[in-house]
């Protein structure tokens, strides 16, 4: 054995000795306050859930699209009765099942009457849409609601770029391409555009839009390089974990160059 492989051997057995003590410390704080909590993503729906708190939503019917297996739901107190997750294909999705009703479809028809959910939700789905369909789309996530749409997507050059990085990195890693980040690359990326020419299209005159910026571009890039594509245990560890107990700190860092726009359209 070399000496090199030797010292690869005890800092990996170190590594896996600090990460499971510091899950016999924080382990079970963060199952109880975050459970089923992925960082990345519950910075990408905090936003909307917290809105949505301040809403009276006991009776009101979601649609995630492009949901895959757990959607909203870690992140929000919603009757399972309530909330329907849509997708394309669920299958590559490795998140628990918590949504109960879901529905597999293409998004440019969704299989619902109009007006059918109080709430509809598209978040992040855009960019995997191929650019002649995006509109189409857009018009049917706006059909379906009868209340509220939230729409959300990155966009701008700083994103392309932290796409493109996150590409090279991921295939260093591993040695292959992850289908997500070849997806995003493979067209343009969303823009607040493909929203107001799809509204226009739609004859739709919203009452109100708000705008969010979501996740810092770098603390983003930070995180999803630890998180996503490290070949350290201990970064891994911290990036998809540990790091929920600083998720309070992390959902306010949505300052400077972000990753994302989220749009709330009332109808």
């Amino acid at each position: 054995m070399t000496t090199e492989s030797l010292s690869y051997r005890v800092q990996r057995r170190l590594s896996y000795s600090v990460t499971a003590a510091l899950d016999r410390l924080f382990g079970e704080y963060i199952d109880g306050h975050y459970p089923e909590w992925r960082t990345e993503t519950a910075l990408r729906y905090f936003p909307i859930a917290k809105d949505l708190e301040g809403q009276a939503i006991s009776e009101l019917k979601m649609l995630d699209v492009g949901s895959g297996a757990s959607g909203i739901k870690p992140y929000l107190q919603v009757e399972p009765q309530l909330l329907v997750g849509l997708d394309s294909d669920f299958s590559k999705d490795s998140d628990r099942f918590l949504i109960r009703d879901l529905v597999i479809s293409q998004g440019e028809r969704l299989p619902f009457a109009d007006h059918a959910f109080e709430i509809v939700i598209c978040l992040d789905v855009l960019e995997h849409v191929q650019l002649e369909n995006r509109i189409a789309l857009i018009k049917e996530v706006l059909r379906v609601a009868s209340k509220t749409v939230y729409i959300g997507f990155p966009t701008g050059k700083g994103a392309r770029r932290q796409d493109v990085r996150l590409d090279r990195a991921f295939v260093a890693r591993y040695g292959a391409r992850h289908y997500f980040l070849v997806e995003h690359l493979s067209h343009a990326l969303p823009s607040k555009r493909d929203l107001e020419a799809a509204l226009l299209q739609s004859s739709i005159t919203p009452k109100q839009i708000k705008r969010y910026s979501n996740q810092n571009l770098l603390m983003r890039e930070w995180l999803m390089l630890w998180a996503f594509v490290s070949n350290s245990h201990f970064t891994s560890y911290f990036g998809r974990r540990l790091s929920l107990l600083f998720f309070p700190l992390l959902s306010r860092i949505n300052l400077g160059r972000c990753y994302r726009q989220i749009f709330k359209i009332e109808l």
